[in-house]
């Protein structure tokens, strides 16, 4: 007698380009921000910032969906895309919005979120708006998908660890969804069925595993921005405007420039360590910042 077992699907292209970042992802769910949120411990102040900067980052992200509309080869691709587009501006932006109104009402501080695009938040949106004026679907697609993926598995991992809280089970509770789960299904298995229809060389696939890969390092950037409240100077509030950025480059000796960086509230000096040749440390060189607490060091 013999038995049958369901075939279990083929992984595909976005499946490796996840396992190729599987230690940026690892970073972006242990990040405090989120570790506080489960906790119902994070800051209120904080919560509001990133809502408010969310506000301001989701409109670049639903235009690179309309430039995939646009660029869309297929009624297909026209579909996804239309449906993607769809979800952030029916669902998404309402809900941050309802958020906002909450955390307001419970007494979070303005902390200047709400007066501009803050540092990481422009990085990112222009990355994001740049890959989709120059790329096709295909591009647009690797470039969007670690953010939408990454706050799906993020609420997942994050479900049984919440404590009760007003507002940030609410959150969490959003990406849950099975309409928001979906969405990401159907991104993910767009993006494998455009990957098989092309015929990939070696250099298509580095070039979307980069552009995946910077996407989701902008993902950890941003999550570092909101919990730090990295404003820049003139918007951030007066109280914080003295701590707010400022680099130092110091040159203690030839190919050594430390770069030194005091985070508005936290007190945490970011350090990066010697230049490295181009490539030696992802793309552009350099080592990975070191953190140390509590003030600059000569």
């Amino acid at each position: 007698m013999t038995t049958s077992r369901a075939a279990r699907p083929e992984p595909g292209f976005s499946d490796s380009l996840r396992a190729q970042c599987d230690r940026i992802w690892a970073g972006l769910h242990a990040h405090p921000f989120l570790r506080e949120l489960a906790r119902g411990t994070l800051p209120l102040d904080r919560f509001r910032f990133f809502i408010e900067q969310d506000l301001l980052f989701l409109p670049a992200f639903a235009r690179c969906m309309a430039l995939g509309a646009a660029k869309s080869g297929s009624e297909t691709e026209l579909d996804f895309f239309s449906r993607q587009l769809d979800g952030i501006i029916r669902l998404e932006m309402p809900s941050n919005r309802r958020l906002l109104d909450q955390v307001i009402s419970l007494g979070a501080e303005d902390r200047g979120g709400s007066l501009g695009m803050a540092p990481a938040n422009v990085a990112y949106t222009s990355f994001l708006l740049a890959t989709a004026a120059a790329g096709g679907p295909l591009e647009i697609t690797a470039a969007i998908l670690p953010c939408s993926w990454s706050y799906i598995e993020i609420a997942r991992g994050l479900k049984d660890q919440l404590a009760e809280h007003p507002v940030y089970a609410d959150w969490v509770g959003f990406y849950l969804q099975e309409e928001e789960a979906d969405l990401v299904k159907n991104m993910r298995e767009t993006f494998d069925q455009m990957t098989r229809r092309e015929v990939m060389s070696d250099d298509r696939r580095r070039q979307l595993g980069e552009i995946f890969t910077m996407s989701s390092r902008l993902e950890g950037m941003f999550w570092e921005m909101v919990y730090t409240l990295d404003q820049w100077p003139d918007l951030a509030p007066p109280d914080q405007a003295s701590l707010a950025f400022t680099p130092v480059l110091r040159r203690r000796r030839p190919g050594r420039v430390r770069f030194l960086r005091m985070t508005p509230t936290s007190g945490r000096e970011i350090r990066a360590g010697p230049l490295a040749p181009r490539g030696e440390h992802g793309t552009g060189g350099g080592s990975p910042p070191s953190v140390r607490s509590k003030g600059l060091r000569s």
